[in-house]
């Protein structure tokens, strides 16, 4: 080693490996400088379409069109306005509501503190049943009642009411309300709007006797902003209520209940239930749900069935997992895009994902018409999102098929006075908080944008959440961070090299 650090020739490459360990001592010392000032003075570029917290054209278009000029709505504070006014997380709102009572004349805001005015809010404190759109009732017959809040919103419309919170107006991450991700007030007080100008609101049940596994309440609330009354059922005990024009089973791990001689079976009662014009059945499951004889055999009526691989040696079989590595969000693979397949979904906004997602097989019987769309006597099936051609199909720890699989479909039944329909979801957990609170997945607008074609009528799809400062990435694949990666890391071993030759060749033509 001292003989070699003694030559010419040793003393430059020691001197050369030297400068090289400086510089990316350097760059890392200074790519750490630079993230800690950009964290402490926010400096970053928002990469969101706008930083506008007041009303979208979207808004507007949608109020234009859906508003008769007649029907009076007041928004209520429950605050002066003084006070709503110097609240900051108040004010976004208040200027939100500002903003669309400005425009139309039918929508007026008002202000009542209930601390002052007790007596004037009285009427508000009542709870309503979703069921029957009358004053709910407790066990002895009283009538229930809740607490105002003081930062409260009310919407008002002759004899509707409907009491908000105002967290309700806001998104949080985990449900942590210390920890604020997005402005919802717009699209949710759209919604309640929408909610208050109807006559009355069809009822959304969901089923809750399946082992129905809900990690938050987030669908419960998209329900309601897309139009829906909400509430539960018990189908093996409850008889289905006439206003009841929705029945979804979420994530269900047990099967439907077979008729036990007195009482028909449930696929029998949705079966009659879809047998009337309007009226809907929306499954979701995952790759993780176990396999449910009855639930299966009645969705293959309606053209849908679902793939699972051939038996192991133990007599085991295994429900297909979609993974597509070329289109995934997650190092596993299994959170993926999906693609509109069908007219139906085809003005839908972009980056609707479905996480550990199984496939859809169109049952037999049905013919193929082409575009996704296959019909059976009165009934046309629609394949409303497939997997791209990349994606391949897992089950038992092996690949068991390749191709754009179907992700979700709707099945259009024509009855004698209308249309009824059975819609089925292959993912449960893109239909979760993280992918419906997103401001950048388009999960939130599928989803509104099948109640629509369920007959829910008019909803705040395409009215984004307005987020806050983030610095999270969601749109990006795996395959495109692993590019970035790679080009960002051989940018700096190409540029040294070109800038050593470009000196020496100066040199040497000097």
């Amino acid at each position: 080693m001292k003989q070699w650090l003694k030559t010419r020739k040793g003393r430059l490459q020691a001197l050369g490996i030297l400068l090289v360990c400086l510089v990316i001592l350097s760059v890392i010392l200074f790519n750490a400088l630079i993230s800690k000032l950009a964290k402490r003075y926010s400096w970053y570029t928002s990469l969101t379409a706008s930083a506008d917290y007041g009303v979208s054209d979207e808004c507007f278009a949608l109020l234009d069109r859906v508003l008769d000029g007649k029907t009076p709505v007041t928004i209520l504070f429950l605050r002066d306005r003084e006070t709503v006014i110097s609240d900051t997380t108040e004010r976004y709102l208040y200027e939100t509501a500002q903003g669309i009572a400005e425009r139309y004349p039918q929508i007026s805001l008002s202000f009542c503190d209930p601390v002052e005015n007790p007596n004037a809010l009285r009427a508000y404190t009542y709870m309503i049943d979703p069921r029957t759109g009358e004053i709910a009732l407790d066990e002895n017959g009283e009538r229930k009642t809740r607490t105002l809040n003081e930062n409260g919103v009310i919407l008002l419309s002759g004899d509707y009411y409907r009491v908000y919170d105002l967290e309700e107006f806001f998104v949080f991450e985990g449900g942590d309300t210390s920890n604020v991700r997005a402005y919802a007030g717009e699209s949710k007080l759209v919604a309640g709007i929408l909610h208050a100008i109807k006559d009355d609101a069809p009822l959304a049940c969901l089923t809750n006797n399946h082992g129905e596994t809900f990690y938050d309440f987030e669908l419960l609330y998209l329900l309601d902003d897309a139009g829906y009354a909400v509430d539960y059922i018990d189908l093996s005990k409850e008889e289905i209520p006439e206003s009841c024009r929705l029945i979804v089973t979420y994530n269900p791990n047990t099967d439907f209940l077979d008729s036990d001689g007195v009482r028909a079976s449930e696929t029998d009662l949705l079966a009659d239930f879809l047998s009337s014009a309007g009226n809907r059945f929306l499954a979701f499951v995952e790759s993780g749900t176990p396999r449910l004889s009855s639930l299966e055999t009645f969705l293959e009526t309606y053209g849908v069935s679902f793939a699972y691989s051939t038996s192991d040696s133990a007599g085991k079989s295994y429900r297909f997992s979609v993974k597509d590595d070329a289109a995934t969000l997650t190092s596993d693979g299994y959170t993926i895009y999906g693609k509109a397949a069908s007219e139906l979904t085809a003005n839908v906004r972009d980056g609707v994902v479905f996480q550990n997602a199984t496939a859809i097989e169109v049952a037999s019987g049905f013919v193929n018409r082409g575009n996704g769309v296959f019909e059976k006597g009165n009934m046309t099936l629609y394949t409303l999102y497939s997997a791209s051609a990349s994606a391949a199909a897992f089950a038992g720890g092996r690949q068991v098929g390749a191709g754009a699989f179907a992700l979700a479909t709707y099945t259009e039944i024509a009855t004698h006075d209308g249309t009824s329909g059975v819609g089925v979801i292959a993912s449960t957990a893109a239909f979760e908080e993280d992918f419906l609170q997103s401001t950048v997945y388009g999960n939130r607008d599928a989803l509104l944008h099948l109640c629509k074609l369920f007959g829910a009528g008019e909803n705040p799809e395409g009215i984004s959440f307005k987020p806050f400062s983030s610095t999270r990435m969601s749109l990006v694949t795996t395959r495109e961070k692993f590019a970035w990666t790679i080009c960002l890391s051989a940018l700096p071993i190409l540029a040294f090299p070109i800038c050593a030759l470009v000196v020496l060749l100066r040199r040497r033509n000097r």
